[in-house]
């Protein structure tokens, strides 16, 4: 049965990303980098999964990057995102619950 309301992406990840960005400056601060670890600490647990949705020029939630699927990502961004508040914060965040849930729901996964 598909999700209630739920619809695909008009926009492609790129330009969402991008609008993430713009309006909220936490998820920008990419902390500073760890030659020891080899990755960046101190930053906010989303910017990695806006960073990755930045480069998904499509609004194809199979699409992959590395080695997630774009759902996933998106996914991942939701649940690391609650800080971010607005009324910009709501709009994104309800076109991508609608566009994961059409996902799921086209492929016949429970959630």
């Amino acid at each position: 049965m598909p999700a209630k309301n739920a619809a695909p992406l008009t926009r492609t990840l790129r330009e969402i990303s991008l609008e993430i960005w713009n309006d909220w400056p936490a998820c920008r601060n990419r902390g500073t980098w760890s030659d020891h670890l080899g990755l960046y600490v101190g930053q906010h647990p989303a910017n990695p999964y806006v960073e990755a949705m930045s480069g998904i020029d499509s609004t194809d939630l199979t699409a992959a990057f590395d080695m997630d699927q774009a759902s996933t990502l998106v996914a991942y961004f939701l649940s690391n995102s609650t800080g971010w508040r607005g009324e910009t914060a709501k709009r994104v965040k309800e076109e991508l619950r609608l566009a994961v849930a059409d996902h799921y729901a086209k492929r016949g996964v429970r959630r």
